[in-house]
């Protein structure tokens, strides 16, 4: 009994230890985030004048793409932290569900 505890309380502080660096990388990574995002709004709106997208959807028949690559013609910056958001949420949501698993 006592080799199963000694099991366990090694495996718990193993998660701990690694969602304690988890944590600590997500905090470190996140100033070269927010500085990466207005290179990356600068590209995005670069690309978006270098393509015609105008001339893609007309090609194509879809009713639903249309709307949206006009909303992300007309605001890019917007699409790019809805986005990453959207992404951020979802891992998120990930490492709540992975930790409450280990817990109990």
């Amino acid at each position: 009994m006592s080799e199963q505890k000694l099991d366990r309380e090694k495996l718990n502080s193993l998660i701990n230890l690694f969602f304690n660096n988890f944590d600590e990388m997500l905090n470190n990574s996140k100033p070269l985030i927010n500085e990466s995002a207005d290179e990356i709004s600068e590209i995005a709106i670069w690309i978006l004048n270098k393509i015609d997208l105008q001339m893609i959807l007309k090609n194509t028949n879809c009713k639903f793409i249309d709307p949206v690559a006009n909303s992300i013609r007309k605001d890019p910056i917007k699409a790019i932290l809805l986005a990453t958001s959207i992404g951020a949420i979802s891992a998120g949501l990930i490492t709540l569900l992975s930790r409450s698993k280990f817990k109990n």
